[in-house]
């Protein structure tokens, strides 16, 4: 707490030289003191007289001449003039026209005490109990301390009780809280702090919390941040009732979000939300009560490492990483370091991981913090093949791309990695052998990589089947060899990589590599369908229909084409119509045919939807019904197909099946015109020339005009002829 000295009353502006002490009188007989001039009062001072040598120092005081004043004070002390003696101790003690000297003013200020110079007194007792000027002695300051608190002195009243509080020679708890209270129920606030710890603690009164409480409440009121800390110590306790704890927080509260106050008061803020004594936890609030702890310089380096941890993972704050940032360089500034930390601020200048939020991203920087995390021990497959990945791919290392292979190895090397990306820079070293883009191209390297990838279990489908492409393709370290090529490529189609299955039957279809099968291309196509790729079908389908290289087989055409639909094809189902309406190598059968259409259709077919919307417009191979129509044109049209665009918005032109709209109709129609349907621009062109479901606009008209007859759309050029243009 603090230790309180006295503003003496030397320093009030009121002080006049007319003001005589009691007792004085004038030196020139038959003259009242207010009526003497300044003149003799110095003339009188000059010849010696102590009483107006302490009203010349007054006046010189005044004046706000301290080096005057202190001379004549000190001349009138000489000689025994006990409010002289007061205020030259205030100049002494203040280095007021004087030196400071803290022996000359207690001499003065105890001169003037023990002979009845009451503002003497409290300014004594705190050179007693300071040791100022004197040896300490606690028991002369609380003899002077009881003269000035027996006159309801404010302060003497808290030194008593202070001293009587902490002092061996004179402690007494009960006299410390008889003089607290005493204070304190006049309104001091650090003695208001002093009776709460006193009944915190049971010293000097009983124990009482609830009276406790309320003095460490009025004392914060009073901005005691100790008190503050006494209800902390309170709230983390869980004693007393939740409501009552609930009332005590939110005044916590209140004091704290009434301006700057003390880091270590924030912090407990903190600590408060975070444990929940008080509180449901909240561990929101507490982060933005550490936040501003740490703002205000609280915390050593694993208190600021840890409030960037919160904004970096996000935990109960949204995730900030220029706030991590912060945080992470300031606990690295207090001494903190480890190749974790460095690594956690290479990935804030990083775009690879979203908590780049530190500025734009940075990944030169990056790398500077990922190679000192790498200098001091950090290894992890992920962070290996993360740099590598900068390397390779980065506009800041064009130039050494190269770079990227030892750091892909050292990922390589990581035997107890459970995140995959072992496995993932084996594979990559393929890639980069096979491409050639950052080393020179090598296959022969690059399926030795393959081979590991398959052996690792990453992704062994593709690394087979890319075995397959290094043994097709062949370079100058590899011979070609269709065989082997064959071999990886199925058993990577074994493993699902339906490409490669596809690829080889395609191989055998084209002849190409390979000696020309197309028998063999069926029966990789129905390999690749058994394993789930149902487009495969299709391929081995129009192989039999179209008796390419193979004889025409409808019937087996057709059972491929419904695997390949039942697989989830609906073009599949689409050929199928077309055979049954065509007759095509089998019986015309035209129910048959509307069957398959329509099936495609709900698949989502556009050319069965506006196949369909045709038939039941024009009404020849099923009963026209334009309701029907026009629903089949709106989905080919919501698909984008222009031709089903125009039927609809002729549709809504003319109310055909559809409620009649010409806006509707314009819009279809514009769509339609986008994509140069010759047709549509015709009607767009009409609408705008006679302002139907537009605003008239005949240059509108005359441009899509112009754009239908170079179409040769005769309409439109009839239009123009009309319009008197070409």
């Amino acid at each position: 707490m603090k230790t309180y000295c006295r503003v003496i009353a030397a320093f009030f502006a009121a002080i006049t030289v007319t003001a005589y002490a009691a007792g004085g009188g004038p030196a020139n007989p038959g003259m009242k003191p207010g009526e003497q001039s300044i003149e003799s009062i110095r003339e009188e001072a000059e010849q010696g007289d102590p009483e107006a040598q302490y009203y010349l120092g007054l006046h010189y005081e005044k004046e706000h001449n301290m080096e005057e004043a202190a001379q004549w004070y000190l001349k009138s002390a000489n000689q025994d003039d006990l409010d002289a003696a007061y205020r030259l101790a205030v100049c002494y003690d203040k280095g007021l026209g004087l030196p400071k000297n803290d022996q000359e003013a207690f001499k003065w200020y105890k001169a003037a005490a023990e002979n009845g110079i009451l503002d003497a007194q409290f300014p004594l007792a705190v050179h007693y109990e300071n040791g100022i000027g004197t040896e300490k002695n606690a028991s002369l300051a609380v003899k002077w301390y009881q003269q000035v608190a027996g006159r309801k002195d404010l302060e003497a009243q808290y030194r008593l009780g202070y001293c009587y509080d902490n002092y061996d020679k004179v402690r007494n708890k009960d006299n410390a809280a008889v003089w607290y209270r005493r204070a304190a129920e006049r309104g001091h606030p650090d003695a208001q702090y002093r009776i709460a710890l006193c009944y915190e603690t049971g010293q000097g009164v009983e124990m009482n919390m609830t009276e406790a409480l309320h003095w460490f409440m009025r004392a914060a009121e009073q901005k005691v941040l100790d008190a503050l800390y006494g209800l902390g110590r309170y709230l983390k306790s869980s004693e007393g009732t939740l409501d009552n704890r609930k009332a005590i927080f939110k005044f916590y509260r209140k004091i704290a979000e009434e301006g700057d106050k003390d880091a270590n008061f924030f912090y407990t803020l903190g600590t408060l939300c975070e444990m929940g004594t008080a509180i449901d936890p909240d561990m929101t609030e507490a982060v933005y009560w550490y936040q501003k702890a740490a703002e205000n310089g609280y915390g050593d380096a694993d208190f600021l490492l840890r409030l960037g941890q919160f904004f970096y993972k996000g935990t109960n704050v949204r995730q900030n990483g220029a706030e991590a940032l912060k945080w992470y360089l300031k606990a690295m500034e207090k001494g903190y370091s480890s190749a974790e930390l460095y690594f956690e601020i290479g990935t804030l200048y990083d775009d690879y991981y979203p908590i780049a939020r530190c500025g734009k991203t940075n990944l030169a920087e990056a790398v500077k913090w990922y190679q000192k995390a790498a200098e001091n021990g950090y290894a992890s497959a992920e962070f290996f093949y993360r740099i590598g990945s900068i390397y390779e791919k980065a506009k800041a290392f064009e130039k050494d791309r190269s770079e990227a292979i030892p750091w892909y190895l050292k990922a390589t090397e990581q035997d107890n990695d459970e995140s995959g990306f072992r496995k993932t820079a084996i594979y990559h070293l393929g890639e980069v052998y096979e491409k050639g883009t950052i080393v020179e191209r090598d296959l022969k390297e690059a399926i030795a990589w393959y081979m590991k990838a398959v052996d690792a279990g990453r992704d062994d489908a593709n690394a087979e089947n890319h075995i397959a492409i290094c043994y097709e393709k062949g370079d100058l370290s590899l011979d070609k060899n269709m065989d082997e090529a064959i071999s990886w490529y199925r058993k990577a189609g074994l493993k699902g990589d339906f490409a490669a299955y596809n690829h080889v039957a395609l191989l055998y279809e084209k002849g190409t590599g390979v000696r020309k099968d197309v028998n063999e291309a069926i029966k990789w196509y129905r390999d690749a369908g058994l394993k789930g790729d149902a487009s495969a079908y299709i391929h081995a389908g129009q192989l039999y229909e179209k008796g390419s290289g193979v004889a025409i087989n409808m019937d087996e055409a057709i059972k491929c084409y419904q695997l390949a639909g039942d697989g989830g094809e609906a073009k599949a189902y689409y050929h199928l119509g077309q055979i049954y309406e065509t007759g095509l190598g089998v019986e015309k059968n035209i129910d048959n045919a509307i069957g398959w259409y329509r099936a495609a259709a709900e698949k989502g077919y556009l050319k069965a939807q506006y196949l369909l919307g045709q038939f039941y417009e024009e009404g020849k191979v099923i009963k026209r019904d334009m309701v029907e129509a026009a629903q089949w044109y709106s989905r080919a049209a919501y698909q984008g197909d222009s031709k089903a665009q125009y039927r609809l918005a002729v549709c809504y032109e003319t109310g055909s099946g559809i409620v009649r709209s010409i806006s509707e109709a314009v819009r279809w129609y514009q769509r339609a015109a986008d994509q140069g349907d010759a047709r549509a621009q015709y009607r767009l062109a009409y609408c705008y020339e006679t302002g139907s479901g537009v605003p008239e606009n005949i240059a509108e008209a005359i441009s899509w005009y112009r754009k239908a007859k170079a179409k040769g759309n005769e309409k439109a050029k009839d239009a123009l002829d009309r319009l008197g243009l070409h």
